[in-house]
């Protein structure tokens, strides 16, 4: 059995993707989605579309994840995929294992510098502790803004 006929047969257990890609011809069911009330009218135009596949697929279960929603965007989000009645679980997010630590960069003058005291730190430890080390995020706006690349 190939995927799309396992997916239309209903014999995926969980399928996740984005709301773009659920519009192509490979994709015909939603398990995860985002909520875009807050990013305006044009934000992720595909998204707005997802509720038609609840009226393609109304014995398909679907569940929309956001760690974002206020009251009136879950409204709003279970309006825009046409849920009836939906189950909504919330979670206090405040989890005392997670926490943000913002550091202080040097100046883009120092362009081979500036993320080398947070970076270098960090890979050391990393390379210390091995499967020890906390999963840890560093954000930053893009490989170039770290300044090893030109």
């Amino acid at each position: 059995m190939t995927d799309m006929e396992m997916i239309r047969s209903g014999d995926i257990g969980i399928l996740y993707s984005h709301p773009e890609a659920m519009f192509t011809p490979v994709f015909s069911r939603i398990l995860r989605s985002k909520v875009f009330q807050q990013k305006g009218k044009d934000f992720r135009p595909k998204f707005k579309q997802i509720g038609e596949l609840t009226a393609l697929f109304p014995n398909t279960a679907h569940l929309a994840v956001t760690a974002t929603a206020t009251p009136s965007s879950i409204q709003f989000l279970s309006k825009t995929l046409q849920y009836i009645n939906p189950t909504i679980i919330q979670v206090n997010p405040d989890r005392p294992n997670l926490f943000l630590e913002i550091k202080t960069r040097l100046s883009n003058r120092e362009k081979f510098n500036k993320y080398d005291d947070i970076v270098v730190p960090l890979a050391q430890e990393l390379k210390t502790k091995r499967d020890k080390f906390p999963l840890t995020i560093v954000h930053v706006e893009s490989l170039e803004a770290l300044g090893y690349f030109s």
